[in-house]
């Protein structure tokens, strides 16, 4: 901002900058929540609801925003670039050729559960899956966290 506001301007800019910042913290989240519970709209909405606003902006900002034209000459640091690049390129040549390859394991937590509890995993999938083990029912803990009895 203080390249293209002047020093008198500044504070009232700011001043301006921070409530629409402050404004937008607010809502934003409360609109996009609008906007996704209500089921003829759903989440998609989210990213369509910009669209105008951003298109009125760039209008805006190619009728009126006059910058000052500074051409510089630039030079590419070649050797910069070459020294900052090779070694990224060798650590991920070298992860690809030496690492030995593992299939992911992408399992979740039910899943894991399941293959745990050696039943083929149909009661922890279907959600009635009972503690095994040394896992203790509530009713039989020294302090239940609630009563289970009611």
């Amino acid at each position: 901002m203080a390249a293209t506001i002047p020093p008198r301007r500044l504070g009232t800019c700011a001043g301006v900058f921070g409530a629409v910042f402050a404004v937008g913290t607010v809502a934003g989240p409360l609109i996009g929540g609008v906007l996704v519970d209500t089921s003829w709209l759903g989440w998609r909405w989210c990213f369509f609801i910009g669209v105008p606003f951003a298109l009125v902006a760039i209008v805006l900002l190619q009728r009126t925003l006059k910058l000052p034209d500074l051409r510089r000459e630039a030079k590419i640091d070649y050797l910069g670039t070459f020294l900052i690049a090779t070694p990224f390129a060798a650590l991920a040549l070298l992860a690809v050729l030496f690492v030995k390859e593992k299939p992911l394991k992408t399992t979740s937590g039910m899943q894991r559960l399941a293959e745990e509890s050696g039943d083929g995993g149909d009661a922890a999938l279907q959600g009635d899956a009972a503690p095994q083990g040394d896992a203790a029912p509530q009713g039989d803990a020294p302090r239940p966290v609630a009563d289970a009895s009611a």
